[in-house]
């Protein structure tokens, strides 16, 4: 915030709007004390002033898949695009095979996503499975946004909330979960009303 009001005290050009823009991820509470910071502390010709965190960057790029992007810190937020060449990367060494098989769990996957009232599914299975790409490959083909998050920390109460009261939610996918995460992340996912979650 100090870097922010330092900022500020520059020269701002005249806009009809301002938009702000950091990929950081941010709660409803951080994202409205930027905008009043904003609009407290600089010279603004505009009070219309945007801020869009990790989440919303990603969800906008997301549905707009002509888009192609990198962004976002390890550990953070991404898109399905950005968790594929980050698995990838992971797979170096041993080689990045052909996806066959698993038509099964994949279909459930793809059911999960096109079922407009479905909220939570779990993949589960054994270390080194094959789950997160089983994942990506059964989302590929969504017209849906896709968040990633690579951690099951970087899966917020409030990101939750905030991805859920978009007018197109998407889905939220929550990698590397432990048991209890698995818990945590299930209670939030159960208690919205649009937002599908896979974890």
């Amino acid at each position: 915030m100090q870097q922010l009001r330092k900022d500020l005290g520059r020269a701002i050009p005249e806009c009809d709007r301002y938009v702000f823009l950091t990929n950081i991820d941010l709660s409803a509470a951080h994202r409205r004390r930027l905008r009043e910071t904003l609009l407290g502390q600089a010279p603004l010709t505009s009070k219309i002033v945007v801020v869009w965190g990790a989440a919303e960057i990603a969800q906008s790029l997301n549905a707009a898949p002509r888009l192609r992007h990198i962004f976002f810190s390890r550990g953070g937020l991404c898109s399905l695009d950005t968790a594929e060449s980050e698995l990838r990367a992971a797979y170096e060494k041993v080689g990045w095979s052909a996806f066959v098989g698993r038509h099964e769990e994949r279909r459930a996957i793809e059911g999960f996503a096109g079922e407009p009232g479905a909220r939570y599914l779990e993949v589960i299975g054994p270390p080194y499975s094959g789950r997160t790409r089983l994942v990506i490959e059964a989302l590929k083909t969504q017209g849906a946004s896709i968040l990633w998050a690579s951690e099951p920390e970087a899966a917020t109460l409030d990101l939750f909330r905030e991805l859920d009261s978009h007018e197109a939610p998407g889905i939220l996918v929550v990698d590397a979960c432990t048991p209890k995460a698995l818990r945590d992340i299930r209670d939030r996912a159960l208690s919205l009303q649009r937002l599908k979650t896979i974890a």
